[in-house]
Protein backbone atom coordinates (compact mmCIF):
# COMPACT_ATOMS: atom_id res chain seq x y z
CA UNK A 1 0.00 0.00 0.00
CA UNK A 2 3.11 2.32 0.50
CA UNK A 3 4.89 1.71 -1.83
CA UNK A 4 1.50 2.31 -4.27
CA UNK A 5 1.54 5.92 -2.23
CA UNK A 6 4.89 6.75 -3.20
CA UNK A 7 4.63 5.13 -7.06
CA UNK A 8 1.75 7.61 -7.62
CA UNK A 9 3.20 10.92 -6.10
CA UNK A 10 6.23 10.53 -8.04
CA UNK A 11 4.19 9.65 -11.34
CA UNK A 12 2.44 13.06 -10.55
CA UNK A 13 5.71 14.95 -9.65
CA UNK A 14 7.24 13.84 -13.18
CA UNK A 15 3.67 14.84 -14.83
CA UNK A 16 4.17 18.06 -13.28
CA UNK A 17 7.85 19.02 -14.48
CA UNK A 18 6.81 17.76 -17.66
CA UNK A 19 3.93 20.27 -17.88
CA UNK A 20 5.89 22.59 -17.15
CA UNK A 21 8.59 22.00 -19.11
CA UNK A 22 6.92 22.04 -22.39
CA UNK A 23 5.68 25.95 -21.70
CA UNK A 24 9.29 27.81 -21.13
CA UNK A 25 8.69 31.24 -20.28
CA UNK A 26 12.30 33.34 -21.25
CA UNK A 27 13.24 36.61 -20.90
CA UNK A 28 14.02 38.62 -24.46
CA UNK A 29 17.80 40.24 -24.17
CA UNK A 30 17.99 41.77 -27.26
CA UNK A 31 15.11 44.38 -26.49
CA UNK A 32 16.40 47.51 -26.01
CA UNK A 33 13.47 50.53 -23.82
CA UNK A 34 14.56 53.31 -26.11
CA UNK A 35 13.10 57.38 -25.84
CA UNK A 36 12.95 60.03 -28.85
CA UNK A 37 11.50 63.22 -28.11
CA UNK A 38 8.98 65.53 -30.10
CA UNK A 39 11.26 68.70 -29.55
CA UNK A 40 15.16 68.12 -29.12
CA UNK A 41 16.20 71.70 -28.20
CA UNK A 42 13.49 74.18 -25.96
CA UNK A 43 14.34 78.05 -26.21
CA UNK A 44 16.71 79.47 -28.66
CA UNK A 45 20.25 79.77 -26.33
CA UNK A 46 21.74 82.37 -28.41
CA UNK A 47 18.93 84.75 -27.78
CA UNK A 48 18.40 82.62 -23.90
CA UNK A 49 14.70 82.27 -24.36
CA UNK A 50 12.95 81.33 -21.38
CA UNK A 51 11.04 77.84 -21.87
CA UNK A 52 9.22 77.42 -18.05
CA UNK A 53 6.56 75.96 -19.33
CA UNK A 54 6.80 74.55 -22.34
CA UNK A 55 5.31 71.37 -23.08
CA UNK A 56 6.98 68.45 -24.85
CA UNK A 57 6.25 64.95 -25.43
CA UNK A 58 8.30 61.83 -25.20
CA UNK A 59 7.94 58.56 -26.30
CA UNK A 60 9.90 55.54 -24.48
CA UNK A 61 9.40 52.22 -27.20
CA UNK A 62 10.17 48.84 -27.02
CA UNK A 63 12.89 47.74 -29.73
CA UNK A 64 14.27 44.52 -30.66
CA UNK A 65 17.60 44.15 -32.53
CA UNK A 66 18.26 40.64 -33.50
CA UNK A 67 15.42 38.53 -32.96
CA UNK A 68 13.56 36.26 -35.04
CA UNK A 69 9.81 37.65 -36.22
CA UNK A 70 8.10 34.82 -34.88
CA UNK A 71 8.97 35.77 -30.87
CA UNK A 72 6.21 37.63 -29.25
CA UNK A 73 5.96 39.64 -26.77
CA UNK A 74 3.53 39.38 -23.67
CA UNK A 75 4.36 42.09 -21.70
CA UNK A 76 6.20 45.28 -20.23
CA UNK A 77 7.35 46.88 -16.70
CA UNK A 78 8.97 50.00 -16.87
CA UNK A 79 10.43 51.53 -13.92
CA UNK A 80 11.93 55.15 -14.55
CA UNK A 81 12.46 58.60 -13.22
CA UNK A 82 13.56 62.12 -14.25
CA UNK A 83 15.45 65.04 -12.53
CA UNK A 84 12.56 67.47 -11.60
CA UNK A 85 14.64 70.50 -11.67
CA UNK A 86 14.43 70.69 -15.27
CA UNK A 87 11.07 68.32 -16.06
CA UNK A 88 7.66 68.10 -14.42
CA UNK A 89 5.22 65.21 -15.22
CA UNK A 90 1.75 66.39 -17.13
CA UNK A 91 0.71 63.10 -18.43
CA UNK A 92 1.22 59.95 -20.18
CA UNK A 93 -0.49 57.43 -22.60
CA UNK A 94 0.23 53.75 -22.45
CA UNK A 95 -0.62 52.87 -25.95
CA UNK A 96 -1.82 49.09 -25.51
CA UNK A 97 -3.40 47.40 -26.96
CA UNK A 98 -2.47 47.29 -30.59
CA UNK A 99 -6.07 47.16 -31.76
CA UNK A 100 -6.59 50.33 -29.78
CA UNK A 101 -3.56 51.82 -31.46
CA UNK A 102 -2.67 50.67 -35.04
CA UNK A 103 -1.19 53.76 -36.20
CA UNK A 104 2.28 55.22 -35.47
CA UNK A 105 1.94 57.02 -32.15
CA UNK A 106 4.50 60.02 -32.99
CA UNK A 107 6.77 60.97 -31.07
CA UNK A 108 7.56 56.71 -31.28
CA UNK A 109 8.20 55.50 -34.81
CA UNK A 110 5.66 52.22 -33.48
CA UNK A 111 2.12 52.16 -33.47
CA UNK A 112 1.13 49.92 -29.97
CA UNK A 113 2.37 47.01 -28.17
CA UNK A 114 0.85 43.99 -27.06
CA UNK A 115 -2.46 42.35 -28.25
CA UNK A 116 -6.33 42.74 -26.74
CA UNK A 117 -7.11 41.42 -23.66
CA UNK A 118 -4.23 42.51 -21.22
CA UNK A 119 -4.02 43.27 -17.74
CA UNK A 120 -2.67 46.46 -15.92
CA UNK A 121 -0.04 45.37 -13.74
CA UNK A 122 0.73 48.52 -12.57
CA UNK A 123 0.13 52.26 -13.71
CA UNK A 124 1.78 54.87 -11.20
CA UNK A 125 3.61 57.98 -11.05
CA UNK A 126 4.56 59.91 -8.17
CA UNK A 127 7.13 62.60 -8.30
CA UNK A 128 8.61 62.69 -4.74
CA UNK A 129 9.86 58.75 -6.08
CA UNK A 130 8.07 56.84 -3.12
CA UNK A 131 6.16 54.12 -4.99
CA UNK A 132 5.42 51.31 -3.22
CA UNK A 133 7.50 47.79 -4.24
CA UNK A 134 9.07 49.58 -6.95
CA UNK A 135 13.09 50.17 -7.33
CA UNK A 136 14.26 53.15 -4.87
CA UNK A 137 14.07 56.47 -6.91
CA UNK A 138 11.47 55.40 -9.24
CA UNK A 139 8.90 57.64 -10.53
CA UNK A 140 6.85 55.85 -12.95
CA UNK A 141 5.87 52.20 -12.93
CA UNK A 142 3.99 50.89 -15.74
CA UNK A 143 3.26 47.16 -16.55
CA UNK A 144 0.65 45.20 -18.85
CA UNK A 145 0.84 41.80 -19.25
CA UNK A 146 -1.06 39.68 -22.09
Amino acid sequence: MQLEKVTTLLLMLLLSFSIIAAFPVFALEEVQLKAVADVTELGDPGLKTDVVGTTFSVAFYLEDTNLATDIDLYGFDLQFNWSTQWVRYTDYTVTQPVEDFPAVQPPSPYAGILHADTMKLKKTVDESASIPLAEPGTMAWIGYSS
